[in-house]
């Protein structure tokens, strides 16, 4: 995780298991890749987090780096 990414500062931490952007699924990188295309300013994401489901709201201020998250 970026230091002050939106991902980080919405509350995603380390071992966070991203199931579910928006209404896509995602089991790789290239499906979460393709979750974030496009321009959005805000991102549910829902994650597993010690064996609980938790979901997050990512706010994007700025334009993603698509490499990093």
């Amino acid at each position: 995780m970026d230091p002050d990414s939106p991902a980080e500062k919405s509350g995603l931490i380390k071992d966070d298991i991203i199931n579910k952007i928006g209404d896509r699924e995602v089991s790789t990188v290239d499906d979460v890749r393709e979750a974030l295309a496009g321009d959005k300013s805000e991102l549910r994401v829902d994650v597993s987090r010690a064996g609980k489901k938790v979901e997050i709201i990512v706010k994007i201020s700025k334009p993603l780096n698509r490499g990093r998250f």
